[in-house]
């Protein structure tokens, strides 16, 4: 956006700061926070549109077109051959957004002279009105949701349900894991039985080849 000069307008808050007064009064509003996974530089132009909005229309309309161009260029991965005037860009995906987006950006570049800014240079600053100022942002918010905002959760959706399946795996297979261990805890026990005294002293042998001792000491002390 170099023809525009952006750093121009660049303020040293940040962008998610950036307040704006609405009718003209020193009642100052936040924007609204734009998702994380947007790119820095969209946030930011975006950020100083809305700074400019009541200031500058003409600047912040060019700012809001900025933000589209990339945002279309980012979201849809666009490459070179299919990179050109907003209006073309727009008329590229329209067939690969829904109906209902597909709608709120007809109806968008219907209003008053924004179809007409679509259609010039991006660097070119054209005379915008407040209210096509306003629409232009209005635009570039709807965008954040229907795509930033909505396959972040989507992905957050997706991560949820990853994660339960693992953790649904992992207890299955701890226990399988514990009944395969009481099992063979189980044929140990059986084989290896505790014997009681008196299944011991069944099974100790008799012998009858040794004396009994008391009465070898008994014959002895009769000499007999």
């Amino acid at each position: 956006m170099s023809g525009l000069g952006l750093n121009f307008f660049r303020r040293s808050e940040p962008v998610e700061s950036a307040p704006i007064e609405t009718n003209g009064n020193q009642q100052a509003a936040q924007r609204p926070t734009a998702p994380s996974d947007v790119p820095e530089k969209v946030q930011d132009a975006y950020g100083q549109a809305m700074f400019l909005v009541e200031r500058s229309p003409r600047a912040s309309g060019a700012l809001s077109r900025y933000c589209l161009q990339q945002i279309i260029r980012d979201f849809w991965s666009l490459d070179t051959k299919n990179q050109g005037l907003l209006s073309e860009e727009l008329d590229f995906i329209s067939d690969m957004i829904s109906e209902e987006t597909r709608a709120s950006i007809q109806c968008v570049r219907d209003f008053g002279s924004i179809d007409y800014h679509f259609s010039q240079d991006r660097d070119m600053m054209v005379d915008t009105t407040i209210e096509e100022a306003r629409m232009l942002l209005a635009l570039v918010q709807l965008l954040f949701q229907e795509w930033y905002a909505e396959r972040y959760k989507r992905k957050t959706r997706f991560e949820t349900i990853q994660r339960m399946a693992e953790i649904a795996q992992n207890t299955q297979e701890e226990a399988l894991r514990a009944e395969e261990i009481a099992e063979a805890q189980a044929m140990v026990g059986d084989d290896e039985a505790p014997v009681t005294p008196d299944e011991d002293a069944a099974k100790e042998p008799d012998n009858d080849d040794e004396p009994d001792a008391p009465k070898l000491e008994a014959v002895r002390a009769t000499g007999s």
